[in-house]
């Protein structure tokens, strides 16, 4: 994970972890990515309920999430959700990746797509 999103975010990629999870997790969950050099321009501690609605105010044009109850509301929200690959998951349908490199491939695709349309 941490070489993917570096290599996005040498891209340009801008990129923002949203969780859900009690607020007062904020710091162990910076100390946590901190330690594992997970470099993220933002981070967003939600609570469960309302995740798909915040990350849609954020406008983002990628989403990865891999657990179901985030997955189905940000598709239904029309977000370009893609699946982290995971045993819990596997009955949801969309586009899935099985590790971040497959991810930043994908990106990388959509990028290169979305710019051949940039007018």
């Amino acid at each position: 994970a941490r070489d993917g999103l570096a290599s996005l975010r040498r891209k340009g990629h801008y990129i923002i972890a949203c969780t859900a999870r009690p607020l007062e997790t904020r710091y162990g969950t910076e100390f946590w990515l901190a330690t594992h050099r997970m470099q993220v321009d933002d981070l967003y501690i939600v609570n469960w309920n309302e995740k798909a609605a915040f990350v849609m105010s954020l406008k983002p044009n990628v989403v990865i999430d891999d657990a179901p109850s985030h997955i189905l509301p940000m598709q239904e929200l029309g977000l370009f959700t893609i699946i982290y690959d995971q045993p819990w998951n596997r009955e949801v349908d969309g586009l899935r990746v099985a590790d971040w490199k497959a991810f930043e491939h994908m990106v990388d695709g959509l990028t290169t797509t979305l710019n051949r349309w940039d007018y």
